[in-house]
C-alpha cells in the first residue's frame, strides 16, 4: 500500500512540473514585442532633418537608439531616448538632427527592453538638396539666387536696421530655382537685412547696405 501511495505522489509531482514547464514555454513563445511601433518617419529640412516616431504601447521597453548613416552601411548613434517603459497609450518622440550635409541620409531605429533584447525598425532615407540662396545688388535691385531652393512656401522679408518689417514677398514655383530681380528704388539709403524663409524656417539671411 505504502508503494502505490510512493507511487501516486511521484506521478503527480512529475505531471506538475511538466505542465509547469509547458506553461513557462507557452508564456516565453507567446510573450509580445515589448514595443509596438505605429510609425518611424522624417522629413529633410534646410538645415535640418526632423525624424519621429509614435508608439502604441510599450511593455518593459526600457530606451530608444536614433541611429544615421551616409552610406546606408555604417550606421553611428546619435541619440539615445529614454523610453516610457510601461504604456497602453499612444507615445511620440522626435529629435532634430542638425547636418548640413546633402544628399541621402539613413536612419534607423533600435528599441531596448530589460531583457537586454533589441528590435530594429525599417531604415528610411531622408534626401535634402544643397541651396545656393545668395543675394548681391545692382543698381538699386536686388538679385535673388534662388538655385536648388526647397520645394516649400518661400517668402523673403525685408527689415531695416531696428528690426521693423518693411516688405514681405512671395514667391512662385516657377521662380523657384531661378534668378529673381526685386526693385529696392523706394527705400532710401541705410543697413538693412533680407531674410528667406521655407515655411516657418529661416533659410538664408544678408545684410544690404543701401549708399545712393
Amino acid at each position: 500500500m505504502k508503494n502505490i501511495i510512493k507511487v501516486v505522489v511521484i506521478l503527480l509531482i512529475l505531471s506538475s512540473n511538466i505542465s509547469v514547464v509547458n506553461l513557462q514555454g507557452m508564456s516565453e513563445q507567446m510573450s509580445p514585442f515589448s514595443v509596438e511601433l505605429l510609425s518611424f518617419e522624417g522629413v529633410a529640412k534646410q538645415k535640418f532633418n526632423h525624424i519621429k516616431w509614435a508608439t502604441a504601447s510599450e511593455q518593459n521597453s526600457e530606451y530608444f537608439v536614433l541611429l544615421r548613416s551616409y552610406d546606408n552601411n555604417k550606421f553611428e548613434k546619435i541619440l539615445v531616448q529614454k523610453a516610457d517603459g510601461n504604456s497602453n497609450i499612444c507615445n511620440n518622440y522626435d529629435f532634430d538632427d542638425i547636418t548640413n550635409e546633402s544628399g541621402s541620409i539613413y536612419y534607423k531605429l533600435e528599441e531596448h527592453d530589460l531583457s537586454g533584447k533589441i528590435h530594429s525598425s525599417k531604415t528610411i532615407v531622408l534626401t535634402r538638396q544643397k541651396s545656393d540662396i545668395s543675394f548681391w545688388q545692382y543698381d538699386r535691385k536686388l538679385l535673388v539666387n534662388l538655385k536648388n531652393c526647397p520645394n516649400e512656401n518661400i517668402n523673403l522679408c525685408f527689415y531695416d536696421d531696428d528690426g521693423r518689417l518693411l516688405s514681405t514677398s512671395i514667391f512662385s514655383q516657377s521662380e523657384k530655382n531661378s534668378l529673381v530681380i526685386m526693385d529696392i528704388s523706394n527705400f532710401p539709403k541705410g543697413v538693412y537685412f533680407a531674410n528667406i524663409y521655407g515655411n516657418s524656417d529661416l533659410l538664408y539671411s544678408d545684410k544690404i547696405v543701401l549708399n545712393n
